[in-house]
């Protein structure tokens, strides 16, 4: 007679089991850790193998520790052997996921051994997997951690290359069917920049193999961007199936201690009244335009809280200007770090000045708090054409790109957004877009229903 436990293992054994790639750097891990969370909830009812660097953490066997506890007992977090010094820069993190193939390999070799492997997402830093994916017999899939204004542009980017020899920032004007807005050629990231670099040439490499995966799961939802999804769900011959998802945001409190005092402070101001300053966990401002951007919020007379990452490690107090603490008795600076999901769900954070990574855009969203859009780098461009022009869901201060932000400026965005017409209309639609996202992603909603497409066509 078989045993009970002999039927719990081959249960298991029968049970669809989904392995994620996930490159360093919070940006993708944070949405591949909600996706992991997403295959193996109870209705959905995946094993699932998180694959990561182990830098992209911390360097301290606690911090591992702490974030396999945080995941479903359904969800197991391998860490990639390495010891080399985490580099965010988009050329190694591409060679990282390079050097990881081996240890991949023989990961999806032991758990098809004893699972039933049914597909393997990687980040689309690291599609070069595809090819350990091949090689085993595995359904290979990208994830897309930003929205589907970005990922068109890179769908399209080898046949721009074909079609012509401009270097991008020379293009006045790039629009494809289905976006929400236009952008120019200096709106692209510093790696479309110059073309005959290593970074351009990976980029190029990175977009024909997404289009030889089987599919692309994208965080966003169909209400965000309809004409865009519309187009990219319809079968294409030029490029995978895509799948909107979306929003997935932090579901779970940060781990790390908050030190900041941020949410005490906050729990003593009015409803709706602090601005919430932050440009994300690598965005690093010049010590000229954190002095601009001090006097911009003393000059606003608004409430703010304002997480500081200065460069070079410097104290904060070197940098602002003689007094700004003293003050501003109405605001908070934070030095490198505050729980960033907790600030912007309370009730007194009115408004983001954010740089526009696609976490915080969708953090915004879903607790439907109006941005002052401020992107640094990478897509970010993008993301803030499309929440200003596209969306009307955000401010933009109006200054000529590259140069530092002037304190008048500075001040008078602020208080639009806070006090001003502009503000409360991009607070009115920020409201209708939170509640879309929310239905997307309900039993009846458009990224539940695309999930579930998704999950038809790999599970036999």
């Amino acid at each position: 007679m078989t045993s009970s436990a002999e039927t719990q293992l081959a249960l298991e054994a029968m049970r669809p089991h989904v392995v994620l790639f996930a490159s360093p750097g919070m940006g993708h891990l944070i949405p591949m850790t909600e996706l992991a969370r997403m295959l193996a909830s109870p209705h959905r009812n995946f094993a699932v193998t998180i694959i990561t660097k182990a830098p992209t953490l911390s360097s301290s066997g606690n911090d591992k520790e702490s974030f396999r506890s945080s995941l479903p007992s359904s969800v197991n977090a391998v860490f990639l052997p390495t010891t080399d010094p985490y580099d965010n820069s988009f050329t190694q993190v591409f060679l990282s996921a390079l050097s990881s193939l081996p240890f991949l390999r023989e990961t999806i070799r032991s758990l098809k051994s004893s699972t039933r492997v049914v597909a393997l997402i990687a980040d689309f830093l690291s599609v070069d997997t595809s090819d350990v994916a091949r090689e085993l017999d595995v359904p290979f899939f990208v994830f897309g951690p930003f929205n589907l204004m970005a990922l068109s542009f890179l769908l399209h980017s080898p046949a721009i290359d074909r079609e012509t020899t401009m270097e991008f920032h020379d293009m006045p004007v790039i629009k494809f069917p289905g976006w929400c807005t236009e952008i120019h050629g200096i709106d692209l990231g510093a790696t479309y920049q110059d073309r005959k670099s290593e970074s351009y040439r990976l980029s190029l490499h990175m977009a024909n193999q997404i289009l030889k995966a089987d599919g692309i799961l994208c965080n966003s939802f169909y209400e965000l961007e309809p004409g865009l999804a519309s187009i990219l769900k319809d079968k294409d011959p030029n490029h995978p199936p895509v799948y909107t998802i979306g929003p997935l945001v932090r579901s779970v409190p940060n781990q790390q201690v908050d030190s900041s005092g941020s949410i005490d402070w906050l729990n003593n101001r009015p409803n709706g009244s602090v601005l919430f300053v932050s440009f994300g966990s690598e965005g690093i401002l010049s010590s000229e335009q954190i002095s601009e951007l001090a006097w911009g919020l003393e000059l606003s007379r608004q409430h703010f809280l304002w997480v500081i990452r200065s460069p070079n490690e410097s104290s904060m107090t070197k940098l602002l200007p003689e007094g700004f603490i003293e003050r501003n008795t109405t605001g908070l600076v934070v030095q490198s770090w505050a729980p960033q999901t907790e600030i912007l769900g309370h009730k007194s954070t009115g408004g983001f000045l954010t740089h526009c990574g696609w976490n915080s855009v969708l953090e915004s969203i879903m607790n439907a708090v109006p941005m002052i859009a401020w992107p640094l780098f990478a897509e970010q461009r993008i993301n803030a054409k499309m929440l200003v022009n596209g969306i009307g869901v955000a401010l933009r201060p109006e200054v000529q790109d590259g140069s530092v932000v002037p304190r008048d400026v500075i001040a008078r965005v602020v208080k639009e957004l806070m006090q001003g017409e502009g503000g409360r209309d991009a607070r009115k639609k920020m409201l209708e877009v939170k509640a879309a996202g929310a239905k997307a992603l309900s039993e009846d909603g458009s990224s539940f229903k695309n999930f579930s497409e998704w999950k038809k066509s790999i599970v036999i």
